[in-house]
């Protein structure tokens, strides 16, 4: 149970940010909020849980892309573009919890960022800024992250 709360949280925090409530949570699983504070005994340790499983497979996926896809740029930047959809400001507000969870997030996305460019050649500090920039702006204005994704490659 404890995985399909971390998992059913992930696919919220996506769509609604750190707005999503337990009880919204709750409801789209069937089950009660009191179980999901069985596992959870407040919504920061859910959002740590959260963001330790996606940022724990994200990393698995980078070396397995690695060593098995055809197009090896385009899918680790599919990754790191994936991974851009959990950090975005708006998935962050004001309160002081989303700042310190914003922070765990930000400092994994940068965990990954290495990652992938232990697979790539001249990853350096400018190219992160390009791609960040160019998907922050993508993922803003709803572009076709794929179209976004192949202009970027050509960076390497």
């Amino acid at each position: 149970m404890k995985n399909a709360i971390i998992d059913k949280s992930v696919d919220l925090l996506k769509k609604e940010g750190l707005k999503f409530s337990v009880d919204d949570l709750s409801a789209q699983l069937g089950i009660s909020k009191k179980t999901v504070y069985k596992y959870f005994p407040d919504k920061e340790s859910l959002a740590y849980a959260v963001y330790e499983k996606y940022y724990d497979e994200a990393c698995e996926k980078v070396a397995y892309v690695a060593g098995n896809s055809n197009d090896v740029v385009f899918d680790l930047l599919g990754l790191y573009s994936d991974s851009k959809t959990m950090t975005t400001a708006e998935i962050f507000n004001k309160y002081a919890l989303n700042r310190s969870v914003s922070v765990f997030a930000m400092r994994r996305e940068k965990e990954l960022w290495n990652l992938i460019c232990l697979y790539l050649s001249d990853c350096d500090d400018a190219l992160k800024i390009i791609v960040d920039g160019a998907l922050e702006k993508a993922l803003s204005e709803g572009a076709d992250l794929g179209k976004v994704i192949r202009r970027l490659e050509s960076l390497w």
